[in-house]
């Protein structure tokens, strides 16, 4: 609302009449003790976790009342299943790593086995629309991201396509439904 009664967007270089106000969110890493459970998470059949999920996961109906926001992927899976469980790549990545990482660099999740597939699968193959290092022989977790906080207007740039300006606020995170 600030920014909208300044009528500032698209004009960097005007002057505010205010100081605008601060970000509400804190971005104080939390205690271990506090934190909520994130991954990577073992999916494997037997394992327990110990934390306890704020909500339960959506279906896939659920899931696509929710708007469509963003879609990105990422160097192996996130979390350990029966499918993907070679964690050869992020082993070695932690072994060579220390301290902080730039994001030019990711750590690899887990992977699928490759040890079944012919030599003729594994040919290198030259991507023409995949960014970054993509290879064969190599697994990429496709997340397709739903969220109440986005709209269901076609976004016209992937910068600002997950949050865009008065879309509709939905409050309840399972809107009514049971689980």
């Amino acid at each position: 609302a600030f920014y909208k009664s300044e009528q500032c967007c698209g004009s960097p270089s005007q002057a505010l009449s205010a100081t605008p106000p601060g970000c509400p969110y804190s971005f104080v890493k939390p205690a271990c003790s506090k934190a909520e459970p994130q991954t990577p998470r073992d999916l494997t059949a037997g394992a327990t976790g110990m934390m306890t999920p704020k909500a339960a996961t959506l279906n896939d109906a659920q899931a696509n009342f929710l708007p469509l926001v963003n879609v990105h992927f990422h160097l192996g899976a996130e979390h350990k299943s029966e499918s993907y469980m070679n964690s050869s790549d992020a082993d070695a990545y932690d072994a060579a790593s220390s301290g902080r990482r730039l994001a030019e660099n990711p750590r690899p999740g887990f992977m699928c086995a490759t040890e079944n597939l012919t030599d003729a699968q594994m040919a290198p193959y030259t991507f023409q629309y995949c960014k970054g290092d993509v290879q064969v022989g190599k697994s990429y977790e496709i997340h397709y991201v739903h969220s109440s906080a986005g709209t269901d207007v076609d976004p016209t740039d992937a910068i600002n396509a997950d949050l865009l300006a008065d879309g509709p606020t939905v409050n309840d995170m399972l809107h009514g439904w049971t689980v």
